[in-house]
């Protein structure tokens, strides 16, 4: 019999049943508690997890309870023991469950689908305030895991109409990291699908660039020769046998995969679907995976996707169909992902990348060349020469047709070649205008810093390009429109990063390079996201969950903290995310640290800001020491990736002596193809910065050993920073307490807890500031983690 989560979770429940050596965790216990009575009472709910709680059942199981309701009653109807949903108001058991009601529907009227930003799935997409996204400056592979869960993902769906959406109760799950989603669709869902005695159904929604497109697919096999600089056939031969057997037509589903030029040009894609009236309707990969997702009562998703339709939404349209309850794990993101997400990017690579694509004039390749008239190259003739072979009585509707074609196609190719002039005219401004401000940190504080004439000419290149898809068959016009919506949302997102249309928003100029050439990016974010995430998700849904093993900030030693220490906390988490009615819970590890892991501190060691030019040689002596005291087996954690480049090539031969094979961040190799190596190499040396000091799990022999080289402050200066500082301080708060320390400290926290993964982990994390003991907040990091064995070495100047 199934009353609540203690009968699947508990010391007797049905897991421990299944699992001969299962032991019940009471911090998992308490967890799944919380969230059955945040589910119940409508509220909403931080619980800060450390590793080991098992959180991921704890909250999957009483998700699960509450969309299998009607099941369970039923279940239990049949065995003559009735007992009323915990959900529900009729009756409560002795197990803290009170007398509240969680409806089955809460109302939403926003259906309407819209128009969605593109969503090449190997590209990154950035979106803009208002909605828009731009192209990307290279295409790019989203299912590494050099990213979290495809960051770069776009939205799966345009939206649901009411025939289509079914109506459930649907909570939809929240990830980050690949990882993490992966282990929840294909590790814990399923076991918790076998052990329960009552159906449930779920569906891992990938954006929907994942899935090909095979209206696209054949018509990039039929403009093969115009469309790819080489001979790509034999691809396609591959990909056509694929297509046919593929069970969901997905890239998860493709191996080896495609260069990203050729799946960009068959992949589903945001404006380049005509629907029902698509002849390959009823066999469309993707339109299968929005009907699995209609009838799917948990969805597994990813914070970019989340925050897409949170955008959506505010439009009047969705993305996700509706849904009752939203579970957030990997919170400790939240902010970062949501600045990221609702912020703004572009690049004259992605320009470039989208005005090639329609035509360039160099390779004579794009999609504005369909016949031979229709290039501007001198080879080529011209429209006017093409319509003098016809005679005023040889002027039959198709030849008018094909003279109409010749001429908007020739225009279209004038604006693209235009455009890209005036591209070339206004990056050169801006890294001009960067250039004569030397030692900045590239903050624009002043609308129309140079003159935008390429936002027009996109327009004129909008315009051409409605004419011509409107004379085009169904194939031609719909790649053309996708174009067409690319273009109009460049030419927006210009005019709102130069005008600085969003208060409360800042904007920045940042220089990077590409083949050896300097490259200029336009750069906006809202300054706090918290007032967009209030009113647009904590106001709207009736409950949500958010969870992680690094939110509070606080004395990490206290065994029994009160309810107003643990509120207090979460005080920096909650004020950056907008959040104030909440319900707060703090469970520490089970693990024991105090004997599992050694923490090593650094007493002589000069202070990383040192101007003394000797304190590069004196942490690399001092990095080597304890690379050998545990043999390898070594995380060194940066904060400067300049810092990691040159402390790498100044140990790579002394590691090539001491046969410790060595993998560096610096090496541009993808993330978790790093972790795979350095798991499976003996004696291993990982040099990594800001993705590795978080969503990192090498549980094992493998790692016995995290080196934290520097205190995680964020440069203050850089431009999103300086303004959250900059706000602070206006409205009388102390930047450094109430940003720049607790923030580190959420940092901090992430880098240690890298280490003790199970309960046989063991080693020692050193801390190579000196900060942590000569300044008077080194005592909140210390005071922030668990209880731990401290060692105080000496360092041999």
């Amino acid at each position: 019999m199934i009353k609540n989560y203690l009968d699947i979770l508990g010391p007797n429940g049905l897991i421990a049943q299944r699992l001969k050596h299962y032991e019940h965790r009471k911090a998992q216990l308490q967890m799944a508690e919380a969230v059955e009575s945040a589910i119940r009472n409508r509220e909403h709910l931080i619980v800060e997890a450390g590793t080991g709680v098992g959180k991921s059942f704890a909250y999957l199981v009483p998700a699960i309870l509450f969309v299998a309701e009607e099941q369970v009653r039923d279940l239990l109807k049949s065995r003559n023991d009735f007992l009323p949903d915990p959900f529900s108001s009729q009756n409560s058991s002795s197990d803290t469950i009170d007398e509240k009601n969680f409806p089955n529907e809460i109302s939403s009227d926003q259906k309407s689908p819209i128009h969605l930003p593109d969503d090449s799935p190997n590209a990154s997409s950035n979106k803009s305030f208002n909605g828009s996204s731009n192209s990307p400056d290279q295409p790019r592979d989203n299912r590494t895991d050099q990213e979290p869960v495809s960051e770069s993902q776009e939205p799966v769906f345009d939206g649901y109409d009411q025939d289509e959406e079914i109506k459930l109760r649907r909570v939809v799950i929240s990830t980050h990291t690949i990882s993490l989603q992966e282990q929840l669709f294909e590790k814990d869902i399923p076991f918790l699908r076998s052990v329960l005695p009552f159906e449930f159904s779920s569906v891992l929604v990938k954006g929907r660039s994942n899935y090909l497109c095979l209206r696209r697919f054949n018509h990039s096999i039929r403009k093969m020769a115009s469309l790819f600089d080489d001979d790509v056939s034999e691809t396609f031969a591959q990909l056509k046998k694929w297509s046919q057997k593929t069970a969901d037509g997905s890239l998860s589903d493709l191996l080896p995969r495609p260069p990203a030029e050729i799946w960009n040009e068959i992949a589903c894609e945001h404006g380049n679907c005509s629907g029902k009236k698509c002849p390959y309707y009823q066999g469309c990969f993707y339109h299968r995976a929005r009907r699995r997702v209609a009838n799917a009562q948990i969805l597994i998703v990813n914070h970019a996707l989340l925050f897409s339709d949170l955008m959506i939404r505010r439009s009047g349209g969705n993305i996700l169909p509706h849904y009752d309850l939203l579970v957030f794990d990997e919170t400790h993101t939240m902010e970062q992902v949501a600045a990221n997400h609702l912020g703004l990017s572009i690049s004259q690579g992605q320009i470039d990348y989208l005005l090639n694509r329609l035509y360039n004039d160099r390779t004579n390749k794009g999609l504005l060349l369909d016949s031979p008239q229709s290039t501007l190259s001198d080879n080529k003739k011209s429209a006017s020469d093409f319509i003098k072979t016809f005679s005023s009585s040889e002027k039959p509707a198709d030849h008018q047709k094909e003279i109409a074609n010749i001429e908007m196609t020739q225009r279209a190719q004038k604006w693209v070649v235009e455009c890209r002039f005036r591209a070339e005219e206004l990056f050169y401004d801006l890294y001009q205008w960067l250039n004569e401000r030397p030692g900045g940190n590239g903050r624009v504080l002043e609308t129309n810093i140079v003159k935008n004439g390429l936002s027009e000419a996109f327009r004129s290149l909008s315009r051409s390009l409605r004419l011509l898809a409107e004379i085009k068959n169904l194939d031609e016009s719909q790649e053309l429109i996708a174009s067409r919506l690319k273009i109009d949302d460049l030419a927006n997102s210009l005019d709102f990063w130069l005008n600085q249309k969003e208060p409360g928003c800042v904007y920045w100029l940042e220089q990077g390079y590409s083949r050896g050439r300097p490259k200029v990016s336009m750069l906006g974010a809202p300054i706090d996201v918290g007032t967009i995430l209030r009113k647009e998700l904590f106001s709207k849904i009736p409950s949500i969950i958010m969870t992680s093993a690094t939110i509070s900030v606080g004395n990490g030693k206290v065994s029994s903290p009160t309810q107003n220490q643990i509120d207090q906390s979460f005080t920096f988490f909650r004020s950056r995310i907008g959040l104030t009615n909440v319900r707060s819970v703090l469970l520490g590890s089970p693990f024991n640290y105090r004997d599992q892991m050694t923490l090593v501190l650094l007493k002589n060691m000069p202070e990383p800001n040192d101007k003394n030019h000797f304190y590069q040689d004196i942490f690399q002596k001092t990095l080597k020491k304890y690379i050998l005291e545990t043999d390898g087996h070594a995380f060194v954690l940066f904060t400067s990736y300049q810092q990691l480049k040159q402390t790498g090539d100044s140990l790579l031969s002394w590691l090539a002596a001491q046969n410790m094979p060595f993998f560096s961040q610096a090496d541009r190799m993808p993330r978790n193809k790093m972790i795979e190596k350095f798991k499976s190499t003996p004696r291993s040396v990982l040099f990594g910065t800001d993705s590795f000091w978080q969503g990192i799990d090498v549980p094992g022999n493998a790692l016995q050993n995290v080196i934290i080289t520097k205190l995680p402050f964020q440069v203050p200066d850089q431009p999103l920073v300086e303004a959250r500082l900059e706000k602070i301080a206006a409205e009388g708060g102390s930047p450094f307490r109430d940003y720049q320390l607790p923030q580190a400290i959420l940092k901090f926290k992430q880098g240690f807890g890298r280490l003790i993964r199970t309960k046989t982990d063991c080693g020692l994390v050193v801390i190579m500031d000196s900060r942590i003991q000569t300044k008077s907040y080194g005592n909140f990091f210390l005071k922030a983690l668990p209880n731990y064995r401290l060692r105080i070495d000496s360092i041999d100047q």
